[in-house]
């Protein structure tokens, strides 16, 4: 069985954001409710002042698909499930809209139900973007959160997640972690990747490269200045 993960190689990334804006098109997610972000912060010892690209340090974010989900163990519906590939996915038949997944992500992944700006498409929409529009208003109507699902959609026709595909620096990397020929799997084993946050005891399948001169203790405080 594939458990599927993600490395991103934060010394590659340049901050161009177009895995933000090809996930929000992938998706039709509105704007309060993104499944992929891009946080910016001063690199260590550079200074606050400094906004150089050279200066920085760019941090995308999207669900961790942790194996061990702290949405999950919230939820008291039964409403999240680990499915397959290790893939964390909400059961909209079941969800009540409580919004307990909401305040127990660790990493802000988990995005409450938000109406979608778009109104009315004039005619310029394909049935599968009217149909994610569709299911935007179904679920702000229930109170039903969202999040960032790998583009299960994509995996499941052979294809690799949105962000993954139009990274332009290559910055994303997907693969299987069960699978000993993968990108992924090698670097992880390497230890040359890992998890933000490991001592919470999700277990994310989201693996941070930290780039030179910085480590993954200052990739997590660029990450709780956000918080």
């Amino acid at each position: 069985m594939s458990r599927f993960a993600m490395i991103i190689d934060l010394e590659r990334c340049y901050g161009c954001d177009a895995c933000k804006a090809a996930c929000q098109e992938e998706h039709m997610t509105p704007p309060a409710a993104r499944f992929a972000e891009v946080l910016r912060a001063a690199r260590p010892g550079t200074g606050w002042e400094d906004e150089t690209a050279e200066g920085r340090v760019f941090l995308p974010l999207l669900c961790m698909q942790c194996e061990a989900p702290a949405c999950m163990a919230a939820c008291g519906d039964g409403a999240i499930r680990v499915a397959e590939g290790g893939i964390v996915v909400i059961d909209e038949d079941r969800c009540t809209g409580c919004g307990q997944c909401v305040a127990a992500c660790p990493y802000h992944a988990v995005k409450a139900a938000s109406p979608h700006t778009v109104s009315g498409d004039g005619g310029f929409l394909k049935d599968r973007e009217r149909d994610l529009l569709e299911a935007w208003h179904r679920r702000f109507q229930k109170g039903i959160p969202s999040k960032c699902d790998f583009c299960s959609h994509r995996i499941s026709e052979g294809k690799v997640p949105r962000c993954v595909a139009v990274c332009p620096v290559g910055a994303h990397v997907f693969g299987d972690l069960d699978d000993a020929s993968s990108d992924v799997e090698s670097v992880v084993d390497k230890g040359e990747a890992g998890p933000i946050f490991s001592e919470r005891g999700t277990r994310p399948r989201v693996f941070y490269r930290p780039p030179k001169g910085t480590s993954l203790s200052d990739i997590e405080r660029i990450f709780k200045r956000r918080a």
